[in-house]
């Protein structure tokens, strides 16, 4: 299960508080099979809730692949990034993408 923190401070290196936040998920059909794939309803409810002010900035891990991964996880990684950029800017976040790090 992917998980979402919350990391505030006054300035770059000074932390205050750290919130983890399961990312929400629902259950889809894909070919036949019960996947768990990222719940946008669910995100947005979530952003809502932590009533951070606009400008407010979110790191986000580029998705896509790593190393061995197959490529549909590729996809699926690649997709709850862009929906989670996504609804971090549509909440008026200031959205920076940070690279993987193996």
């Amino acid at each position: 299960m992917a998980r979402s923190a919350v990391i505030t401070g006054d300035d770059v290196g000074c932390v205050d508080t750290v919130r983890i936040f399961d990312c929400p998920t629902k259950t889809e059909m894909v070919n036949h099979r019960h996947r768990e794939r990222v719940c946008v309803d669910g995100m947005v409810k979530l952003v809502r809730e932590l009533d951070l002010p606009a400008g407010t900035v979110a790191h986000v891990e580029v998705g896509g692949g790593r190393g061995l991964y197959a490529s549909q996880s590729c996809f699926v990684q690649g997709a709850a990034s862009g929906q989670w950029i996504g609804v971090l800017a549509s909440h008026d976040f200031d959205v920076r993408l940070v690279a993987a790090s193996t």
